[in-house]
């Protein structure tokens, strides 16, 4: 289970990283109404990862049209996303994870023409790795890990918790990252442990499949992302 969860909070630091160097700085107005859902918070597909794309064994002609169909669907989702913080706080944290779903049902409905069927089935593992708390807030993974009422209230909790701590780590590099990074890992194994049962955690286990295990890059290079 260590294993896995240093891969999954690696990825998840490198995917905010990688949104933060993507985007306009935040104004901190903006941030303050956004508090509760991740400040770097557009989704940036992990496939973007050298690691990943490596893993998949994805041709050139595959992350090149990747890169389009995400262009495609962050223009789409672009303004939606913009509008959170314009939302009561009480709908917010429910809209954001709205949008997040939305956003990657609709990218590997397009990507499903672009993967063959292993890359296909491997790249939702990895996804799910990648973020176990937002994975536990899709429905369809709920249902499946037949989740409890109590566990889909106390859900919004952890996941606060661990997007305030990924958005942190985000920003630190060094000697500081790793240290931080090293007490984020105690504390998130921690809480997954207490949030699933046995019977839940041998479920995911089975979904996720063999444990990725995601290279720490502190400068959070993504090469397969196009040139702005």
């Amino acid at each position: 289970m260590r294993k896995y969860l240093l891969g999954s909070s690696l990825a998840l630091v490198l995917v905010l990283s990688a949104n933060a160097q993507n985007q306009n700085p935040q104004n901190p107005n903006q941030a303050q109404k956004n508090q509760g859902i991740p400040s770097q918070q557009f989704p940036n597909p992990i496939y973007r990862m050298n690691d990943v794309s490596q893993s998949l064994k994805l041709n050139e002609d595959q992350i090149n049209r990747l890169n389009q169909l995400t262009t495609k669907m962050q223009t789409q989702f672009r303004s939606d996303f913009d509008k959170l913080g314009t939302l009561p706080e009480k709908d917010r944290f429910g809209k954001y994870n709205e949008l997040n779903t939305r956003f990657q049902t609709e990218w590997m409905s397009g990507a499903r023409d672009i993967f063959n069927e292993q890359q296909l089935n491997r790249y939702h593992q990895l996804q799910w790795q990648s973020d176990p708390f937002s994975a536990f807030s899709n429905p369809d993974l709920q249902k499946k890990l037949n989740l409890t009422d109590e566990q889909r209230t106390k859900l919004r909790e952890q996941m606060d918790w661990s997007n305030q701590q990924t958005t942190n780590l985000s920003k630190l590099q060094g000697d500081a990252a790793i240290k931080a990074h090293t007490e984020f890992l105690r504390e998130r194994q921690n809480r997954v442990n207490q949030f699933l049962n046995q019977d839940q955690q041998r479920i995911w286990r089975e979904m996720t499949g063999d444990p990725f295990e995601f290279r720490f890059n502190a400068s959070g290079s993504t090469p397969n992302t196009p040139k702005q």
